[in-house]
């Protein structure tokens, strides 16, 4: 995960939500690693209660930014194609036409003629 967002610092996306995902998620190893020692002593009781106190919030804090993102960034993308798909085209050069044409009485073009 690390390297994923890694990655996407490099590509540019928000640092700072990048930074906040990368502490939660360091949160959350230690959170691990002192569940699993309550395990390794074999004290199942503290591995519980370490699992519903420290576990569990730091991955739903960690769920909960990455989801926050995901949403805020698939709007502002479907925001984004709403507004290019409201756009009137440009109509194609007279000439570009005539390629496309003698490309496809020619055969040129696949699957032209077909059908």
């Amino acid at each position: 995960m690390i390297a994923a967002l890694e990655v996407a610092r490099a590509l540019g996306a928000d640092v700072q939500i990048i930074d906040d995902v990368v502490a939660s998620h360091k949160q959350y190893l230690l959170a691990i690693e002192h569940m699993f020692a309550a395990i390794d002593r074999l004290d199942s009781v503290a591995a519980s209660r370490i699992d519903s106190g420290e576990v569990d919030p730091t991955f739903d804090k960690m769920e909960a930014q990455v989801s926050q993102a995901s949403d805020r960034y698939g709007a502002q993308a479907s925001d984004k194609l709403q507004s290019l798909s409201s756009r009137p085209l440009k109509k194609a050069s007279r000439s570009g036409q005539s390629v496309i044409h003698s490309a496809a009485v020619s055969g040129r073009v696949s699957g032209a003629g077909t059908g």
